[in-house]
Parts: C-alpha cells; structure tokens; sequence
C-alpha cells in the first residue's frame, strides 16, 4: 500500500485560491516591504539629518578676554606657526579638485591653558585675505578649536597658507596646529592633512 503523502494547511489553503488571489497577495507583501522600506529611509534620513545638523560647522565664540589672558598674551613666550593650505589640487590633466579645510588647534597641555592671539589666512601670493580673530581665545588644558575655508572658498589657491599665533606661559606643551583638507575628486574621495611649522618664537 502506498503511503498517502499528506501536506500542510497553509499549502492546501494557498492551492485552493485562484490566480487572481496568488497575485493579489504578492501585490500585498510587496507593498508591505516597499513600505517598511520607505519607513526605515526616512527614519534614518531623519537620523542622519539631526546628527548633521549637530556637527555643522560653527565659529568659535570668542568671550571677552580676562585680565588673566592679557598677561599671557603680552608677557607670555609668543609663538608663530606656518601651516600650509590647498584650497584645491590637481589631477590627470590637470583638472582642479576643489577642497574643504580644516584649521585644527589643540592644546596638548593637561593642566595649562593658552591664548590664541591670532589666525590669519593668506592667499598663494602671500596677500592677507582675513584675520579670524577680533580677540585673543582662550583654550583651556586638553581644548580644541577649529576653522573652516569651505571648498567654495578658492581665492587661497594651491598656496595659501594660514598662520597662527599663540601664547602660553612657564614651561607648556605645544599644540598640535593642522589643516586637514577634504574634496571629492573624480571617482573617489580625497583627504590628507598637514601639520604646521614654527616659524618664530620669542619671549618678552
């Protein structure tokens, strides 16, 4: 005697339907993933957008400056130092690569503070194109501070350069000043960043 082969509900059920109701049901389980699809995006789009609107570049705020800040920037040992900027690169024949900079100041030093007295910004002649500081900023032990040439900003050109005056006093850290620069060239991303050079150092 053969075995009768027996087979479940849910299979029997689906055999029964008519195509009509085979097409009907996959018409409704794909409108289901497009909509949690859909949902899941704008969930994440939403996500991504408030997280960017968190990190989106702002100026430093600069407070007024104490008495305490003054002393160090007009008796503490005064330092200047030459980063380098590219506000675009180029590429095979010659095609520009517009670029992003980051001016990136950190104070290294965990129990001093120091004063930044000066940023300005150069163009690839050496004409200055603005200073970013109306007062000097203050940047406690283990702070940071940062400057944008957005990559819309070409006047610098390949040769700007930005520099940076500090002040700081007794024996302190020096802090890590660095560009780091960011474009989007023909098929892939491009980042590199470059540390600054003393080019002065006195005391007074």
């Amino acid at each position: 005697m053969e075995r009768q082969q027996t087979y479940p509900g849910w299979f029997l059920w689906l055999a029964e339907r008519s195509p009509f109701s085979w097409l009907s049901l996959i018409l409704l389980v794909f409108l289901v993933v497009i909509g949690l699809a859909c949902y899941l995006d704008s969930r994440i789009e939403t996500q991504l957008a408030r997280i960017e609107r968190e990190l989106h570049f702002r100026p430093p705020e600069t407070s007024a400056t104490s008495g305490t800040d003054e002393t160090v920037a007009s008796t503490g040992s005064k330092h200047a130092v030459y980063v380098p900027v590219y506000s675009h690169i180029y590429r095979g024949r010659g095609q520009p690569v517009l670029l992003a900079t980051t001016l990136s100041i950190r104070n290294t030093d965990p129990k001093n503070s120091i004063t930044i007295t000066s940023v300005r910004y150069y163009d690839t002649s050496g004409k200055l194109l603005r200073a970013y500081l109306q007062q000097p900023l203050k940047l406690g032990p283990m702070a940071s501070t940062e400057f944008l040439v957005e990559n819309t900003d070409t006047a610098g050109g390949s040769g700007a350069n930005f520099v940076v005056d500090w002040a700081g006093e007794g024996e302190i850290n020096r802090p890590i000043i660095e560009c780091v620069m960011v474009g989007d060239g023909e098929r892939q991303a491009v980042s590199f960043a470059v540390r600054g050079q003393d080019i002065t150092e006195r005391s007074e």
